[in-house]
């Protein structure tokens, strides 16, 4: 009797080690399947929880239908959010795409000889010195400069291969982020239940976390309107104070360029330092410039923690660390996600103590 019951538990630990190994090999196949979409689905997830109780009073609105409901709402997410992003992206391109235009056109072989005799023209004792001492003329300066052109030229060609396989990229993931966006919209609820079926946590702890994600995304979008708006407020002083010609319009700017994550203000009030510099005086190109990294970008790094801690009860020091390292490994859409982790992280964490703290129930009955 003993020997068959050492058998079966033997057999017994032989199957349950068998089927966590399958079970751990399908989860890792799970996660390379979907680790493409993750991100995406963070991103569509966070906004369906925002929407969630305007997507309820629209669906009361149209007497319990959930699918008009859900559709009538990524109309609006279009509308709201993706299109001032999308022009924004589209003139950051059209600047860049000039620059290297401006660029390609003046370093030819022609236009180095038209600015090298600009030079020389100046009479400058230090650029007399240098074609001295270096024994520098046109055809030596051009020969010189020779494999920098081609080196230009061969990284435009592939700078607009990247652009145009990005807008491919980008367009793929809008259009799937707003396909996830409609059926978690239309589907979450039951989507919930069916989690909670399976969830380990109690009915007050899936509240406590929904609830702390909620105050997070927000906290997050919310910033992405008040902080543009206050950039380019404090971006027009400081353009009026420094002289630059047309204020308002340089501020409009940069209000459409700080809804950019990562990139943000810079493409306005570099560009306009450097044209005060140029055509204006050096104090002022450079006083633009400094204004431009200490208050005007400086916002961008104060507002930011700020408001996400006053929504979701984040210190800002861990909201901006969460923004940054969400932009540095995400890219553009982590800064949404950044936030996101951080706050499933506290979650989680509070869930733990609580455990830790004493005995709880598994689940609500």
């Amino acid at each position: 009797m003993s020997d068959n019951l050492g058998f079966l538990k033997s057999r017994h630990a032989a199957l349950l080690l068998t089927s966590i190994l399958i079970l751990l090999i399908i989860l890792w196949l799970s996660v390379m399947v979907f680790r493409h979409f993750l991100v995406t689905f963070t991103v569509s997830a966070s906004i369906a929880v925002l929407l969630g109780p305007l997507s309820d009073r629209v669906t009361a609105w149209f007497r319990g239908n959930r699918t008009l409901a859900s559709a009538l709402l990524v109309l609006m997410t279009v509308l709201v959010i993706l299109l001032p992003l999308l022009a924004a992206g589209a003139i950051v391109g059209n600047q860049a795409a000039a620059l290297l235009s401006w660029l390609q056109t003046r370093l030819t072989p022609e236009g180095i000889g038209h600015i090298w005799s600009w030079i020389l023209e100046s009479q400058s004792p230090l650029v007399v010195a240098i074609r001295d001492r270096f024994d520098l003329n046109e055809q030596r300066l051009i020969q010189m400069l020779s494999p920098a052109l081609s080196a230009l030229a061969r990284g435009a060609t592939r700078f607009f291969q990247q652009a145009a396989l990005g807008l491919a990229q980008t367009v793929f993931q809008l259009v799937l982020f707003l396909f996830m966006l409609f059926f978690l919209l239309r589907d979450g609820k039951r989507l919930g239940e069916a989690l909670r079926e399976i969830s380990p946590l109690s009915k007050q702890q899936e509240t406590e976390v929904f609830d702390h994600l909620y105050r997070t995304v927000k906290g997050a979008l919310l910033s992405m309107v008040l902080v543009p708006v206050a950039q380019g407020c404090v971006a027009m002083i400081g353009f009026s104070f420094f002289g630059l010609p047309a204020p308002l319009f340089w501020g409009a700017a940069l209000i459409l360029a700080s809804v950019i994550p990562g990139i943000g203000s810079p493409l306005v009030w570099l560009p306009a330092s450097i044209y005060l510099l140029v055509e204006a005086s050096k104090g002022q190109g450079i006083g633009l410039a400094i204004y431009g990294v200490l208050v005007i970008s400086g916002i961008d790094n104060v507002l930011k923690p700020i408001i996400l801690s006053g929504s979701a009860r984040i210190h800002p020091l861990l909201g901006f660390l969460a923004i940054l390292g969400g932009l540095l490994t995400f890219g553009v859409v982590g800064f949404l996600v950044g936030p996101v982790i951080l706050s499933l992280l506290m979650s989680t964490m509070r869930i733990y103590r609580s455990y830790a703290a004493g005995p709880s129930p598994v689940a609500e009955t």
